[in-house]
């Protein structure tokens, strides 16, 4: 089955839970950019809280479509994230060896928001060795329009307003609890680096 749903910035671990599932994913390239979700927002776990971690856009309030939003480097987001994921996870086991990869990408400075999701993705998939094809949307439907019979939609199913619906992808999803670097109580579904972080190679098997 082929996977269709919207880029994240640094997914957390129930996208990738459900991406394991799949045959092949198709990212949504053809939408309108939605403001207040996971396109450019994460969620990672800091000495004293779960801190969020966004990315501010240009004309954000628009109806832009995704692929024209653009990343507003005027703001100092991007030293604000890489030392917020240092102060999170630098005592991490596995912090140096997963942390250059995101920092380099990161610091490209990408023009558009959908290009840096992408190549983060991209590169998690690696990390994680999910060998999978990924593929672009070149058309817009409505969500479970039934125009694509061949695909899975599951838009709009992780959202950080929204308790994780249920559907095929997502009833068999569990969190297990794994060594965190900070909190006496375990926080689940985090961004996907939390796990990676901590788990290393072991996060596959998590997934």
């Amino acid at each position: 089955m082929n996977l269709l749903v919207e880029t994240h910035y640094l997914p957390n671990i129930a996208y990738f839970k459900m991406i394991q599932q799949a045959s092949s994913f198709t990212l949504e390239a053809c939408e309108n950019y939605q403001k207040q979700s996971f396109r450019n927002r994460t969620l990672i776990m800091t000495a004293n809280k779960v801190e969020t971690l966004s990315i501010p856009v240009l004309n954000g309030n628009s109806k832009l479509a995704i692929r024209d939003v653009q990343i507003d480097y005027s703001q100092n987001w991007v030293k604000v994230h890489l030392r917020g994921i240092q102060s999170a996870y630098g005592n991490a086991p596995f912090f140096e060896h997963y942390f250059p990869y995101f920092e380099q990408i990161i610091n490209e400075q990408p023009k558009y928001l959908f290009d840096l999701n992408l190549k983060l993705i991209e590169k998690i998939l690696k990390l994680l060795k999910i060998n999978i094809d990924v593929t672009l949307s070149d058309d817009f439907y409505p969500h479970n329009s039934g125009v694509l019979p061949d695909f899975y939609d599951i838009r709009e199913v992780i959202h950080p307003k929204k308790s994780l619906n249920m559907n095929l992808f997502t009833e068999n999803i569990s969190f297990n609890i794994y060594c965190q670097v900070f909190g006496d109580t375990f926080v689940e579904n985090l961004s996907i680096i939390d796990l990676l972080m901590n788990e290393g190679s072991a996060a596959k098997q998590y997934l």
